[in-house]
């Protein structure tokens, strides 16, 4: 969501974070269940794939709003001489 300035507001990018951070949870849970067999192939479930695909999603959208912010703030990472 921007601003009537063009700026992004904090509060998406305070969810895009959130839902990020409850998606990794989420992953990380499910792959702790798996069962831990030295040499053992996986296969991973519909849910899992579900889960990565969750994750992804919600990373890109974090990175999306997290590039409108920076360009909002063009000053950023320069230092002065």
């Amino acid at each position: 969501m921007s601003l009537s300035n063009g700026a992004v507001a904090p509060a998406p990018l305070a969810v895009a974070r959130a839902a990020l951070e409850l998606a990794c949870d989420d992953l990380d849970d499910a792959v702790c269940a798996l069962a831990d067999v030295q040499g053992a192939t996986v296969m991973a479930s519909p849910g899992l794939v579900a889960l990565l695909l969750r994750v992804v999603a919600a990373r890109r959208e974090m990175k999306g709003l997290e590039a409108l912010a920076d360009a909002e703030r063009p000053w950023k990472g320069l230092r002065p001489s």
